[in-house]
């Protein structure tokens, strides 16, 4: 081969190596359909993130909530509109291991049990306190729709600025909940 030829494969080598990238990068804006990279969180995101109005909450002992009560830290909340059962028992098992799991991140992280309005009456609340004493006990006030269209028995996930963004089903494995929450952990400064 001359030094003609060799300079001329370089220089089409050259060109390809910075030309075939950009038809790729063409071909993949002007039909976004060919590739789709899926996703990696394992929860069901919640699209558009719905603001948790803390003025039609209550805690437990039927005093209000503080404006900023799902503000600054995450959140798992289990939201359960009747009594708890054993699936609701279940449930707050795996939000209070999967806070456990993230370890020195643990404290970014607070667990809260939602439920309906009367619902969890008597001694029901005392006991679920006894077992998950981290646990915060905040119920619907009456009339309020905060909640509306969403699951019951589900886990949800509420970020820092007190949006609901993410949620589970009562049948998801503790590890799938602590994965995505380290990874939420590790890309958020806020929290």
């Amino acid at each position: 081969m001359t030094a003609r030829a060799l300079s001329r494969v370089k220089l089409l080598a050259l060109f390809a190596v910075f030309a075939v990238p950009l038809g790729i990068a063409a071909v993949v804006y002007m039909d976004p359909g060919k590739y789709d990279p899926g996703t990696t969180n394992r929860g069901d995101l919640i699209e558009p993130v719905r603001p948790m109005e803390t003025a039609l909450l209550l805690q437990a002992n039927g005093d209000g909530l503080q404006r900023d009560f799902f503000m600054r830290r995450w959140t798992l909340l289990f939201w359960n509109g009747a009594q708890c059962d054993l699936y609701c028992e279940a449930s707050l098992f795996k939000i209070r291991q999967a806070r456990l799991i993230l370890g020195r991140h643990a404290a970014r992280v607070k667990t809260v049990y939602l439920s309906a309005p009367g619902a969890g009456a008597g001694g029901g609340l005392s006991r679920l306190q006894k077992f998950h004493p981290a646990l915060q006990l905040v119920r619907l006030d009456r009339g309020a729709a905060v909640m509306s269209g969403l699951a019951a028995g589900r886990i949800y996930v509420v970020d820092p600025l007190g949006n609901l963004m993410m949620s589970y089903p009562r049948d998801a494995a503790t590890r799938d909940i602590v994965t995505d929450m380290k990874w939420l952990l590790k890309v958020s400064k806020i929290g």
